[in-house]
């Protein structure tokens, strides 16, 4: 069998060099035969493509006389010449039960030789393997010269690395693979090369559990030395048993989803496998109940300083890490801010072992209170009204998935604005009945509507909406949808859930996704170290009166402002001003302005409502631009948007976190369980099949992209454990 799998690899080179020849006659119009070398001291004929004609005659190689134009073995010189390795190229393959390692090399006359090792099974030793048509003598000729990049120390350090590796496991390719990708020198650790699917798995099982025992240390950790407000939760076999159901569920949830509607089946809560949970552990002969990992919450000290010139307004949002990769588990909940330069901030952190619920929220939003709090002595106490917990602070949810209810149980006193875009896809479905047409017009006017800077102009757009969406909106409170209604006006644009979403996918470019939960989280909090020191330095090299962001905003209204004219009641003083689209003239904002321009100026009030952004409105910066010109537009923006003000949040902030080795040397708690039940390792390697041969069709093996196992796939896995 492996005999005729190396005809079919000759006879497919052939063919390949077949077709490459023929295409360079057709261009030159002239047929080829091939060039044969006489080479005295190989006894055979041999095709080559190395050296001009001059060069072999001069190195003693005679040459046949063909018909052939050596304009295409020129070319194929100068491809060889351009080539990065120009004297030899090795590649090892794995086959079946042996390592074989093949090195292409050229002796000094030119001529190519193939050598190939193998490892003996019986001796365990690498040596020469017979390859047509060179013969193992020229081979051992260029060992001996010096030639091979193979020698015998390189050949048995390959041979102490793969004695490392366990008996049973040394003829796996996803053993060897990773090992003989650097076969120039580079040789991987005994760790690496042993990660196998089992050996892995257990010393992942090992790592985690030391892990999870060292948590308590790193809670205590934070608090003292770095100033960080934590939370850890740890439940017994009883809840981590109810958490496994509710996790289960979910996942067949979602399963069903995906399937047939005739196809779906109830979920089956004795299906699941709760045989590796445990009530009590045997602890110096004493029974003592364990404890399982269920959430952990970290607010940085960073969020203490960002709350007090931070805008009272925050996104929430969890990232589910359950089947993104073959080594997470959970799921983390992120809440963000924005700063003056509207980059996301970093408030708090929560990872929990199940999926999104209302105890997981009210958890995180509870450490967020204390954290917020002023007075260390009233943290406890829920009635508390901390900086998160205002009448003035907005929180800004998708509604789903226990997130709503958790913010009435916690925050009483703070707005909770439901974001426009979840709303907006939720109503294509709740208006099913309507006309299509008719759904489009509903759903521009909410948009407006969010949008709208007073009362009266929303009762107005709502008032022209279908019964059906009437009904529809009408389930929440206005304040929750719409701006106008809000007890006091926000300084930001945003206003969305988005920027707790874009935290999400930057935790997932960042590599938050990992195995221990402790990982998760220093991982979150090391990504918004680096962030912090580059805002910082953004902001302190800042040389215009306005952040970048907002100063475009600012430019964007100047522009706007060029539609619109302006009538003084007074050309002297010019202090009230009538302004009027040069489109609609028949529709006037009457605008006042100061007689000059003092520090801290304020947008002019206009009866748009645009002003309570805190920058001026088209109306507005028509005026001012007409009485100051518009290179003193920027003054009328508000302090709190202005570059000083931005300088002054990131003024001596510096998040400092612990290191890895002081992580590493943090006592244990033997009582801190897990459950055995784990995935496998990320991708442990790739099987090499028989039927991944030249010329035909990759065959995609059946199995999971998760776990990597052959007896199910993503779509049909078992219950997540």
């Amino acid at each position: 069998m492996r005999a005729d799998r190396n005809e079919r690899k000759r006879k497919y080179a052939e063919e390949v060099e077949q077709k490459s020849r023929n295409a360079f006659a057709l261009e030159h119009g002239k047929k080829w035969k091939p060039l044969l070398i006489n080479a005295p001291q190989l006894q055979l004929p041999l095709v080559v493509g190395s050296g001009s004609k001059k060069k072999r005659e001069k190195n003693g190689i005679s040459v046949v006389p063909t018909t052939f134009d050596t304009r295409w073995q020129a070319e194929q010189d100068t491809r060889a010449r351009n080539a990065k390795e120009k004297r030899l190229m090795v590649f090892t393959e794995m086959k079946h039960d042996s390592l074989v390692a093949v090195c292409k090399f050229k002796d000094d006359t030119g001529c190519p030789y193939c050598a190939h090792f193998r490892r003996s099974a019986e001796t365990n030793r690498f040596e020469l393997k017979k390859y047509e048509p060179h013969h193992n003598e020229c081979a051992q000729k260029a060992i001996d010269s010096g030639m091979v990049p193979y020698k015998t120390e390189q050949l048995a350090h390959m041979k102490e690395v793969l004695d490392m590796v366990d008996e049973d496991t040394k003829v796996k390719s996803r053993v060897l693979i990773p090992v003989l990708q650097r076969v120039c020198g580079f040789v991987p650790t005994p760790e690496k090369a042993a990660c196998v699917k089992r050996g892995a798995l257990e010393k992942l099982k090992g790592d985690l559990h030391l892990k999870l025992q060292q948590l308590p240390a790193l809670v205590d950790l934070l608090k003292e030395k770095y100033n960080c407000t934590c939370d850890l939760h740890f439940s017994n076999g009883e809840t981590m048993r109810k958490n496994r159901i509710e996790c289960a569920r979910y996942e067949h949830d979602q399963y069903q989803k995906s399937i047939a509607e005739d196809e779906r089946a109830p979920f089956d809560p004795s299906s699941v496998d709760l045989s590796d949970i445990r009530d009590t552990i045997e602890i110096d002969g004493q029974q003592l109940p364990a404890k399982y990992y269920e959430s952990m919450s970290v607010v940085p000290s960073t969020a203490k300083d960002f709350i007090r010139c931070m805008e009272p307004y925050v996104a929430s949002d969890g990232a589910h890490l359950e089947g993104k990769s073959g080594d997470s588990f959970g799921t983390l909940l992120s809440t963000v801010g924005y700063s003056t330069n509207r980059d996301l901030i970093l408030v708090g952190a929560t990872h929990v072992a199940q999926n999104e619920s209302e105890d997981s929220w009210t958890r995180h939003h509870l450490c967020l209170k204390r954290a917020c709090a002023v007075d260390d002595d009233d943290a406890g106490d829920l009635d508390f009204i901390s900086w998160i917990d205002r009448s003035s602070t907005i929180h800004s949810t998708d509604g789903e998935k226990g997130l709503v209810p958790a913010l009435r149980k916690t925050m009483q006193n703070a707005v909770h604005y439901r974001d426009p875009n979840h709303l907006e896809k939720n109503m294509q479905t709740a208006l099913s009945g309507i006309s299509r047409a008719q759904k489009a017009i509903d759903i521009a006017c909410y948009k407006s509507a969010v949008e709208a800077r007073t009362t009266s102009k929303v009762n107005s757009i709502l008032s022209g909406l279908s019964p059906q969406a009437q009904n529809y909106l009408g389930v929440y409170e206005k304040k929750q949808l719409y701006q106008a209604f809000w007890p006091r006006q926000l300084l930001l644009k945003i206003k969305t859930t988005q920027g707790a979403e874009a935290k999400n996918s930057a935790d997932n470019a960042n590599g938050v996704r990992a195995t221990s939960p402790a990982s998760i989280i220093m991982a979150a909090l090391k990504a918004e170290q680096k962030k912090i020191a580059r805002d910082a330095v953004a902001s302190n090299r800042c040389a215009s009166p306005l952040p970048p962001r907002i100063e475009s905003d600012v430019a964007e209204v100047a522009k706007k402002a060029e539609n619109y004219y302006v009538q003084w009641e007074n050309l002297e003083t010019k202090r009230i001003a009538s302004v009027r689209s040069q489109r609609n003239p028949a529709i006037k904002y009457d605008i006042r302005l100061p007689s000059s321009i003092t520090p801290n100026m304020m947008p002019p009030i206009c009866p748009c409502g645009y002003h309570t952004s805190g920058i001026p409105c088209y109306h507005g910066a028509a005026a001012i631009s007409d009485k100051f010109g518009v290179n003193r537009l920027y003054e009328f923006v508000h302090p709190n948007l202005r570059a000083s003000f931005w300088k002054e949040q990131y003024k001596n902030m510096q998040l400092d976190l612990p290191s890895t080795a002081e992580i590493d040397t943090l006592p244990a708690h033997p009582t801190i369980c897990f459950p055995v039940a784990l995935l496998p390792p990320k991708n442990p390697g790739k099987r090499l099949h028989s039927s991944r041969e030249d010329g035909t069709k990759v065959k995609k093996p059946r199995c999971c992209g998760l776990c990597k196992a052959h007896n199910h796939t993503k779509a049909n896995r078992p219950f997540k454990q």
